[in-house]
């Protein structure tokens, strides 16, 4: 058996692709295929071309970019409750995951021991008797208000 060089083998690959590519280029052009849109009114067509238009500045995110971080944007709308929502990407087994740390975020604790089971166990280092109780919304938490309400 005579071993080919490998140069050799892949020179028909490469002639190939070369020639389809030609091919397509020259239909394109005898067939006069237009590089703009013509079933557009101009309005539309400087709309499409606004949207398409590849980004120069990559500090901020694109004008028409549906999801800004990525698959892990949330879909809720924007409002107080941001946080309290559910990153999009995440499978069912994941949201109940995070369902239940919300359930337990927002749950009314007791110091340890106490004759209830299901929810002692908060320590003696807390402010309040609940993580919602201070972080409100699921976000930082904010200083004591004027009725002197401990808060972090």
């Amino acid at each position: 058996m005579t071993r080919i060089p490998a140069r050799r083998a892949l020179l028909p690959a490469f002639v190939a692709v070369f020639l389809v590519f030609s091919i397509t280029l020259a239909a394109a052009e005898i067939l006069n295929f237009p590089s703009v849109r013509t079933d557009l009114s101009p309005e539309q067509l400087k709309r499409v071309q606004d949207i398409t238009r590849p980004t120069a500045d990559f500090s901020k995110a694109e004008p028409y970019e549906a999801m800004e971080s990525g698959a892990t944007t949330t879909i809720a709308p924007v409002s107080r409750d941001i946080f309290s929502q559910p990153s999009a990407n995440l499978d069912l087994e994941r949201e109940e995951n995070f369902h239940l740390g919300n359930a337990l975020f927002r749950k009314l604790w007791v110091s340890a021991p106490s004759s209830t089971q299901a929810s002692d166990g908060l320590g003696p280092l807390f402010n309040a008797r609940s993580c919602q109780s201070c972080h409100i919304r699921d976000g930082r938490g904010h200083p004591p208000d004027a009725a002197g309400t401990a808060a972090t």
